[in-house]
This record gives structure tokens, C-alpha cells and sequence, in this order.
């Protein structure tokens, strides 16, 4: 049986460092500035946000927001959905959407690995991907995270941060209006694609496993 072995961590050494400087001089514990400047000319990389001090990993952190092009993947995401769902038995089966091969714009295509960090859809098997609750609580016009924050594979939301798809889509169509107000070409003009949103047309949308569409 092999025997475990564990890299060695840098906290014991650092500790016993800090120990030694303060004790050189225990007034810096009355001057937290004055500590702190001591400690980043004693260790190298003390005052660097970029790298774990303890073991040189990246602390990157990567936010992704929702916007237009998300929230249109899943306005047509729900709109198979429900034309699926009127003549299947199953939600859950109706749930699925092979976007590859849907008529949707290949930007908003591309945007299937980003709405799975958002929480708005998620892996159904094979190429399929399946509307979760807070996509179709987007759909609803429910208040939704605008943000959430990935480190090292972890990820959570910016609670105090929300926003709903008629906020996403109002925010739109008043940027393309002061376009065109100053007399600019508004490309990236995406309103004819909400043009028929209405989100109470979706407010009998319940659940990733189970629902009807009405």
C-alpha cells in the first residue's frame, strides 16, 4: 500500500517569521501600517493579490454578467420548449433543446458554456441542454443573480447584484433609442428578437424536472 506524502505548506515558516519581526519591535503591534510595511520587506510576495502566499496559485477570480445575448439564448431556448411541450407528454423530455441544431443566432449559440456558469441552463446529456429553475424564473421576470463570480472551479452569486430579463431588454432598447437620438447606426440592434416578450406569458413555467406550459 502506498504511502500518502503531502507538499509542505508555508504557513508554519511564515508564523514563526511574523513571530520574529514583532518580537524585534513589539510597538508595530499599535501600528498596523508600520506592521504591515515590515512584513512585505520580510517576505517576498506579501503585499501581491495575484498569487496565494502560501502556495503560489493564481486568486484570479472571473466574474460573468448576464446580458442581451444570454437572455435571448434563453427566451428561444423556452420558446421550443413550449412549442415541444404541447405536443409531448413529458416536460422533462420537452425540457431539452439540441442548440446546435435549433434556428437560434449563432451568437447567442455560443453562449451555452456562460449561461451554465449563470445557473441558467444546464447539461441535459449529449449535445442537450435543459432550462433550469432560475432560467425559467429569468423567463417569468423574476429577480435573478446579474453576477456570478468563479474561483478555482468554485462558484458563487453577488446576492446584493440582481436584475430581471425586462430590466436586460428595457436597458437594450434605451441604448439602440440614444443611438439612433444621436444619429448613429444602432448595430447590435437585437429588439425585433424580444419584440413579443411578455413575461406573463410564462408564469405557469414551474421547475427544471417538472411543469407545464399553459
Amino acid at each position: 500500500m502506498k504511502q500518502k506524502h503531502y507538499h509542505a505548506t508555508k504557513i508554519k515558516p511564515l508564523i514563526q517569521l511574523i513571530i520574529g519581526v514583532i518580537k524585534r519591535n513589539p510597538s508595530m503591534l499599535d501600528n498596523e501600517g508600520y506592521l504591515m510595511a515590515q512584513l512585505s520587506r520580510s517576505i517576498e510576495g506579501f503585499t501581491d493579490p495575484s498569487k496565494c502566499l502560501n502556495c503560489g496559485a493564481s486568486m484570479a477570480e472571473y466574474a460573468e454578467v448576464i446580458d442581451i445575448n444570454d437572455a435571448l439564448l434563453l427566451l428561444s431556448m423556452a420558446k421550443i420548449v413550449r412549442k415541444r411541450a404541447s405536443t409531448m407528454h413529458s416536460f422533462t423530455e420537452a425540457n431539452k433543446v439540441r442548440v446546435s441544431a435549433e434556428a437560434i443566432h449563432h451568437t447567442q449559440k455560443c453562449r451555452t458554456a456562460k449561461c451554465r456558469k449563470l445557473g441558467l441552463i444546464a447539461k441535459a446529456g449529449g449535445a442537450e441542454w435543459s432550462i433550469t429553475e432560475r432560467g425559467w424564473a429569468g423567463i417569468r421576470g423574476e429577480q435573478i443573480p446579474k453576477v456570478r463570480i468563479s474561483f478555482r472551479n468554485q462558484i458563487t452569486d453577488r446576492p446584493e447584484e440582481l436584475t430581471t430579463f425586462p430590466q436586460i431588454f428595457a436597458e437594450h432598447k434605451a441604448k439602440m433609442q440614444h443611438k439612433e437620438h444621436n444619429r448613429r447606426l444602432p448595430t447590435g440592434d437585437k429588439r425585433q428578437e424580444f419584440s413579443d416578450y411578455n413575461p406573463a406569458d410564462w408564469v405557469h413555467v414551474s421547475g427544471y424536472h417538472q411543469g407545464t406550459i399553459i
